[in-house]
């Protein structure tokens, strides 16, 4: 599976990507070198989707589809990309110790987002 997305953030569009495959999802934004991967079971996952809620069935959605030859080069994970494991190692600064993957947080340029990236990564 694959996805891509975007948002406006501060007047500045931000890009992201997603693929999921070998029970492993990768995640990474357009101008970073950097992204990242969580591994999972599927029984876990499969778990955690019946749980969670979709779309209400009284909701309005938009959407729009469109026919796509498949292309199989979308779902290559990209070369100049560096995955970084979720909860992988730790390192020491000066306040404590702080996840390898919360300092990706640092590299976004709006303050809002990057705000809201170190609150859902618990940093």
């Amino acid at each position: 599976m694959r996805g891509d997305f975007s948002a406006h953030v501060g007047g500045n569009a931000i890009v992201g990507h997603m693929i999921m495959a070998d029970n492993t999802s990768y995640v990474w934004m357009d101008g970073m070198s950097q992204g990242f991967k969580n591994s999972f079971e599927a029984s876990a996952q499969a778990t955690s989707s019946a749980q969670s809620q979709g779309v209400g069935p009284d909701e309005r959605v938009s959407y729009s589809c469109e026919p796509w030859a498949a292309d199989q080069s979308l779902f290559a994970l990209p070369q100049n990309i560096t995955f970084t494991a979720i909860g992988a190692a730790q390192v020491q600064s000066g306040a404590g110790a702080v996840g390898v993957s919360c300092s990706q947080c640092d590299l976004i340029p709006d303050a809002t987002a990057k705000q809201q990236c170190r609150a859902a990564l618990q940093c």
